[in-house]
């Protein structure tokens, strides 16, 4: 039988030592950059089909793609191939491959906004970039795997970030884009919400945890109850 627990169902410890956030991409080349740092096996057709839609109604940006294999000519050159076959140009998608902390969470200094994968959403990844105060578009479906990005977003009071269709998930994507001083704003306040969320609050979550092992116990010895009398 599933449990759900009152705040959540993980709970996220960031670095002690966070690197020091970049001011907006904008402010440093005039361009706005997307990225994903989702494991590669989650990026697939549908989901390049989104990020190509965005980048066409963001003529000024750019996609960086991170994933262990990103230093792969031969990975490159087919996501290249997919983002080419709906209009996208080589010159605007960027790979990184695997980095070792603190350089892996200052990549995300290079990031303006963060775009999630589907039907798989990110768990730690998302968990990262919020916690380098990047804003993750992410798009829910009906089952867990596609709701963790709202589940995560929404203990951080930013739920708007998590929309219910692909048309959804381009608009937001591009209107934030579009307004770049909202978008500081809301940047500048993410690191701050996490740290006082309840997504860090390992106490609270461990009573949680708590609390429904002692239920279920509970549960159990009521079901057993006509057993033991009988044997009493």
């Amino acid at each position: 039988k599933l449990i759900y627990l009152p705040n959540g169902f993980l709970c996220f410890s960031p670095c002690e030592t966070l690197p020091d956030l970049a001011p907006l991409s904008p402010n440093r080349n005039g361009r706005i950059t997307f990225g994903s740092f989702n494991v590669s096996r989650k990026i697939n057709p549908f989901v390049i089909e989104l990020w190509s839609r965005i980048l066409k109604a963001v003529p000024d940006s750019d996609l960086l793609l991170k994933f262990k294999s990103g230093k792969d000519d031969e990975i490159r050159r087919m996501f290249l191939h997919q983002f080419e076959a709906h209009g996208i140009g080589p010159e605007r998608i960027a790979f990184s491959g695997w980095l070792p902390s603190p350089a892996h969470l200052q990549l995300y200094n290079h990031i303006d906004i963060a775009l999630d994968t589907y039907p798989y959403n990110g768990t730690t990844t998302t968990c990262q970039a919020l916690s380098m105060s990047v804003p993750v578009i992410s798009l829910s479906g009906d089952h867990h795997m596609s709701r963790v990005g709202r589940s995560l977003l929404s203990r951080l009071g930013l739920e708007f970030f998590a929309v219910s269709t692909p048309d959804e998930y381009v608009s937001k994507a591009v209107a934030l884009a579009g307004k770049p001083e909202s978008l500081a704003s809301i940047r500048s306040s993410i690191r701050a919400r996490m740290a006082a969320s309840d997504l860090c609050n390992a106490a609270m979550f461990s009573r949680n945890i708590e609390n429904a092992y002692r239920q279920m116990w509970h549960n159990w010895c009521q079901s057993q109850t006509p057993y033991l009398s009988e044997t009493v």
